[in-house]
């Protein structure tokens, strides 16, 4: 999984895994749901409003209509060559 942000702010996203991920017919699918909620967390606590967008292998639900979901990652590499513009 990819995520890219155009707000201007730092972010370290560890504290998503701060509570370990149980597994449910393995890891991956709880660990994205878990970095997702929390980016939804983050975004909302520290008022976020740069575009956002995320690729990823996985069948996750998009998190919220802000993170824009790229069906492959050239199509998020030419969304961040054009500053997260469509």
């Amino acid at each position: 999984m990819v995520m890219v942000n155009f707000s201007d702010m730092p972010l370290s996203m560890a504290n998503a895994f701060e509570k370990a991920v149980k597994a449910k017919d393995g890891f991956l699918q709880p660990s994205i749901q878990a970095f997702n909620q929390y980016w939804d967390r983050v975004a909302n606590g520290y008022g976020l409003n740069g575009a956002a967008a995320q690729f990823s292998l996985s069948d996750v639900d998009p998190i919220t209509a802000q993170v824009k979901q790229m069906p492959t990652l050239e199509q998020l590499k030419s969304w961040v060559r054009n500053n997260g513009e469509a």
